[in-house]
């Protein structure tokens, strides 16, 4: 894990520096190092944790769209769009799932669940 943590940190770093020059392949290398890091180390602990046949399924399916929507947003920015969206509605979903098998009902988690007044 502090590996991880050290290897992603030193990705960042190299991100900020060439995000602020005029190389876009640095750049693009960096952001794709990072993006497929986390993807990664998502993965690594779903199934160190988790079964396949699961809601948290459904995260990783996010990610995955959300990592391909990085990949092709650099190509065809309407492609990554496209998967960035698949991606949010993946995470919606996992979000209401989440709260209604913590006790809360539908109705409880439409709209902003942080600013419902009792």
């Amino acid at each position: 894990m502090t590996l991880f943590v050290a290897v992603y940190l030193l990705a960042l770093c190299c991100y900020f520096y060439t995000r602020t020059g005029e190389n876009r392949t640095y750049r693009m290398i960096n952001k794709y190092l990072m993006a497929t890091m986390y993807l990664v180390f998502a993965l690594y602990v779903f199934f160190q944790k988790y079964d396949f046949v699961s809601y948290q399924t459904l995260l990783i399916a996010a990610l995955i769209l959300a990592w391909l929507g990085d990949v092709f947003l650099v190509f065809d920015f309407g492609r990554g769009g496209d998967f960035f969206l698949a991606g949010n509605i993946c995470f919606a979903l996992y979000e209401q799932i989440v709260l209604v098998s913590h006790g809360y009902t539908i109705r409880d988690t439409s709209g902003c669940l942080l600013l419902r007044q009792e």
